[in-house]
């Protein structure tokens, strides 16, 4: 299963390639719980991990940056998605894995598209509680050695107030 996935990867890879020529290339693969791995890492580094390497070497040979969304917390491999040769990681979902742990240990080796609560702070807090995770999103994972982006975690949800998408908003482009 994962060869025949991979293999239709590598075909969409080289199309895009030759067809759209775009700076990166994004795969969604969610490998984490709220808590950890959905398995172990010894597990993901024989059947996952190879597949990642394979595809993401053909990106960097295409002059792509590959690019990965994986909810959930995976700080027990980001040092293997790197080896792997990840340019950027999204969400970094907040809760799940120790923001300050990540940022020390990856900062500068990988680009982090940070992802706001949006669970809790962006539906539940105030529009300063939203403006100041904007700020300590942006305070933890910065640097001139690597990229920084915002994100709204996966997206907005329904029933967000009005105030705090425009709150998290104006404090991005601040």
């Amino acid at each position: 299963l994962h060869r025949a996935v991979l293999d239709t990867e590598l075909k969409l890879l080289r199309r895009a390639a030759r067809e759209v020529k775009p700076d990166g290339y994004m795969i969604s693969d969610d490998l984490g719980s709220q808590t950890s791995l959905m398995m172990g890492p010894a597990l993901f580094r024989e059947f996952i991990k190879p597949y990642f390497a394979e595809l993401w070497s053909l990106a960097r040979e295409l002059d792509m940056d590959p690019w990965l969304h994986t909810c959930g917390n995976v700080e027990s491999i980001i040092g293997d998605l790197i080896e792997c040769g990840l340019a950027v990681l999204h969400p970094l979902q907040k809760r799940t894995m120790d923001w300050d742990v990540v940022a020390r240990d990856w900062k500068g080796k990988i680009a982090f598209w940070v992802g706001m609560d949006v669970q809790d702070t962006l539906i539940n807090g105030t529009s300063e509680d939203v403006r100041r995770e904007v700020r300590l999103m942006r305070d933890t994972f910065d640097s001139p050695e690597g990229g920084f982006l915002h994100a709204a975690g996966n997206g907005i949800v329904g029933g967000t107030p009005i105030e705090n998408i425009e709150a998290f908003l104006s404090e991005c482009d601040r």
